[in-house]
């Protein structure tokens, strides 16, 4: 993962107060696939939230890191090609 990568997953991280494990956030390739990450560890951790606040809150994060507009934003944009997060 490059730096970019890594600063959106440690961003995910503390905007919801969760561990995103290494070999898991390896395999994120799209704003959908965290918010799945995101909602899982969450329910596990014992603090489940509507999936659609998740959807708010990891877009967000993927705006402000990535420094793209609301209107490139896509849940099911990648974030390599779309988003040119290598």
């Amino acid at each position: 993962m490059g730096n970019d990568s890594v600063e959106l997953v440690l961003a995910f991280e503390d905007e919801f107060g969760v561990t995103i494990p290494d070999r898991v956030a390896a395999t994120l390739e799209t704003p959908d696939d965290a918010v799945t990450v995101i909602w899982d560890i969450l329910v596990e951790d014992g603090r489940p939230q509507e999936r659609s606040k998740i959807e708010k809150r990891v877009e967000k994060v993927t705006v402000e890191v990535l420094g793209i507009s609301r209107n490139e934003f896509r849940l099911d944009g990648s974030f390599a090609d779309d988003y040119e997060l290598g």
